[in-house]
């Protein structure tokens, strides 16, 4: 249950592999849209990726979010409680 203030959001991360002419990415998406953001958050690196949900997040544990493969997939896939300042510094407006 969300305490005051916290919005209940279905955080979806999929691992993109790369290709001849583009590097493998992580696309970060939030269900429902939070203020109406359609786009996806894109992190190259699963470092940043990592860095930033637990900067945002207490206590996330960045070992559930599982390792990219050959095709795409779906690394995480929760629903979370999280603040309108958590969603603004995940989404870089701070």
């Amino acid at each position: 249950m969300p305490h005051s203030g916290e919005k209940q959001l279905r955080l979806v991360i999929q691992s993109v592999p790369g290709s001849e002419r583009l590097p493998s990415f992580y696309r970060l998406i939030l269900y429902p849209e939070w203020k109406g953001a359609r786009r996806p958050l894109v992190f190259v690196a699963r470092d940043e990726l990592l860095q930033r949900l637990a900067a945002v997040i207490p206590h996330f544990d960045c070992t559930r979010v599982g390792q990219p493969g050959s095709s795409t997939r779906i690394v995480f896939a929760e629903t979370l409680a999280l603040t309108e300042a958590q969603l603004a510094r995940l989404y870089g407006e701070e």
